[in-house]
């Protein structure tokens, strides 16, 4: 009897185990809900074998043609109908690489992204620009696409629409400064005026100005019309036009007055937060992200980036160096910091900036008896990735032919550092010289001492090396040594320059201003 109960104590303990055991494992082991399509109620002679598996799954809806909304990286960019199709389950847009264009992607995002023609299906994006992720949320009609802002045209700050821009009023303006004077010396005296005359019309975007001058000295009168020239601005080209009279631009060759036309870039037709030079910060942001950029303890840029790769070219130029302090606070609220060190010389362009000038006319020299020859010249500037700039230029005339190439480079902690050479050949009225001249600046900031070496600048000129200006100076430029073989030998005796050297320091004193 003893025993009996104890094996009815045994079955009771296995049954429970069972019971247990089924009442976790069994929900496991139940199959998908099915709906049976032979209990659809249709009428006529509508076919009853319908494909319905598709309703079975979370979300799951017919392809075909939606209105959507669609959202890149949270903004609102467009709303239009687009056709959906299935893909694993899913509904799919059939998208082109024209409508990525069209809402913001770069044409030149990626190398396999370029290769695409405008109308070619775009069936996966994550593949061509990595990181980037599509959704569609039936419910609400909305696609909604990620893409690194690296991938992305953004337009810089404080940019305006060249159509927004206004030429002003159609005007005319005079504006004057004269002064005269009677001065009396025993039985002599003396009656002197002077006229200065500075006017101009607008019409349009047309610009015409002039400066005069009229001087009377005890009525010996004379007017003279120091300059005039017919300007205008191209802004699909973001540069000025100048007729007349005025200065070539400076930055390969020394500036020169001349009378003729040029064609330039001007800096300030852009957005002031691209003008001039400034780094271009990069890194990768693993959530919706807050990037923060000071330089010297000031916060100079601040934004938020979606996930993945992002660049910033849009920095407005605060110095000419100075370190950049750059923080990415993520979604969870984590922080990573770089230090991105920035230095600048004033060649230098920022990434994919091209400045050009070109200016053909006569040279105007400052007194009657140097040369005013016609003369061509062009110059070209273009910042490459990585703090890289390429400058050069020519300038020709009869007598005359130099040509000049140079790179900047931005190097880190070590500064910045430019160099170029130009060459230079000169037809002078006794015999041809050619010369080289040598040119290096170097900036560099000092974080702990807040001491900036702005520019040190130093150029080298070899005897035959001479500029444009020189070059056409008197007639005979040794006229003052007579003696053949001093020309020769003894070049420190022309008119040309050996060397030169500059150096800018600036010093930050803190509290003390």
């Amino acid at each position: 009897m003893l025993q009996f109960n104890t094996m009815s104590g045994c079955a009771k303990l296995t049954q429970l185990a069972a019971l247990i055991y089924l009442c976790i494992y069994v929900p496991a082991l139940l199959a998908e809900d099915y709906f049976a399509p032979d209990f659809i109620e249709t009428r006529g002679n509508l076919p009853r074998d319908v494909d319905i598996s598709r309703f079975s799954k979370a979300d799951g809806q017919m392809p075909g043609v939606y209105h959507v909304d669609v959202y890149l990286n949270g903004n609102y960019v467009d709303s239009r109908d687009i056709v959906f199709v299935s893909h694993e389950s899913d509904l799919m847009p059939v998208l082109t690489r024209a409508d990525f264009t069209q809402w913001g992607v770069k044409p030149n995002a990626q190398p396999n992204w370029m290769a695409l023609d405008e109308s070619a299906t775009v069936e996966n994006i994550s593949n061509l620009l990595p990181g980037s992720q599509l959704h569609f949320q039936f419910n609400g009609m909305r696609l909604e696409l990620s893409v690194p802002q690296e991938y992305l045209r953004r337009d810089p700050q404080g940019s305006v629409s060249p159509a927004q821009w206004d030429d002003g009023l159609n005007m005319l303006f005079l504006n004057y400064n004269f002064s005269a004077a009677n001065n009396h010396g025993g039985t002599e005296s003396q009656n002197d005026s002077y006229l200065n005359l500075r006017s101009g019309i607008n019409v349009g975007p047309w610009r015409l100005r002039n400066y005069s001058a009229y001087n009377n000295n005890n009525g010996m009168s004379r007017w003279n019309t120091i300059a005039t020239s017919l300007e205008r601005d191209i802004k699909t080209l973001k540069s000025q036009f100048s007729a007349g009279d005025g200065y070539t631009q400076s930055g390969v060759f020394d500036s020169v007055n001349f009378r003729g036309v040029q064609l330039y870039s001007d800096d300030s037709m852009l957005p002031e937060s691209v003008r001039g030079f400034a780094p271009v910060v990069r890194g990768i942001a693993q959530s919706n992200a807050q990037v923060t950029i000071r330089q010297g303890g000031n916060i100079i840029w601040q934004s938020y980036v979606p996930p993945g790769p992002f660049v910033i070219d849009d920095l407005y130029p605060t110095a000419a160096s100075g370190d950049l302090d750059v923080a990415v606070r993520e979604a969870d609220g984590s922080v990573h910091q770089f230090i991105q060190p920035f230095s600048a010389v004033p060649v230098m362009q920022r990434e994919g900036q091209f400045k050009y000038a070109l200016a053909v006319g006569q040279y105007r020299a400052a007194n009657d008896q140097d040369k005013e020859p016609t003369f061509l010249q062009t110059t070209l500037s273009y910042g490459l990735p990585w703090d890289t700039t390429v400058y050069g230029g020519m300038l020709t005339s009869a007598d005359y032919w130099a040509g000049a190439l140079g790179m900047g480079k931005g190097f880190g902690d070590l500064g910045s550092l430019s160099f170029d050479t130009t060459f230079a050949h000169s037809q002078l009225p006794e015999k041809t010289q050619e010369g080289v001249s040598l040119r290096a600046q170097y900036a560099k900031d000092f974080a702990t001492t807040g001491t900036s070496l702005s520019l040190m600048g130093y150029r080298y000129s070899s005897s035959g090396f001479r500029d444009f200006q020189e070059a056409n100076g008197d007639v005979n430029p040794f006229r003052m040594v007579s003696d053949e073989t001093r020309l020769d030998d003894n070049w420190r005796y022309q008119r040309n320059k050996r060397s030169k050297a500059q150096v800018t320091l600036n010093q930050r004193l803190g509290d003390w201003g």
